[in-house]
């Protein structure tokens, strides 16, 4: 009885602040859907997190020519990068993956992920 009577309270002093919505289902802000335009992809939004899958894989993966403008381009943006690493040894081309992180407004971010897209293609063969 205590735990129903505590869930029921939880859920009234809730829907006064008219944060309701919030417990059920969590809207992807117009800002982060602005992204999502400007990468011109998907993605999904969880507990304020934008996730965006590019299809080459979860990181963004290049080729040895394509890392340093890729570098720069996140840099020149506010976008730290936090790993650079490769999954497969003795490979050719090697594939080289890169994970970065950022926190600021969301149009800068994208516009700072899509210019490290933009990157891609124009290194080796």
């Amino acid at each position: 009885m205590k735990v129903r009577i505590a869930i029921i309270a939880m859920l009234f002093s809730v829907s006064i602040f008219g944060q309701t919505k919030a417990i059920w289902a969590q809207e992807m802000p117009t800002e982060y859907q602005q992204v999502l335009k400007t990468v011109r992809n998907s993605g999904g939004y969880k507990s304020n997190v934008l996730k965006v899958n590019i299809p080459r894989t979860g990181d963004i993966a290049m080729l040895e020519g394509e890392v340093t403008p890729t570098l720069k381009a996140l840099h020149s943006h506010g976008l730290d990068v936090v790993a650079i690493h490769h999954h497969m040894i003795e490979t050719q081309p090697v594939i080289i993956f890169l994970h970065y992180w950022g926190r600021g407004p969301a149009p800068q971010l994208a516009a700072g992920f899509k210019a490290a897209l933009d990157q891609l293609g124009k290194g080796d063969k």
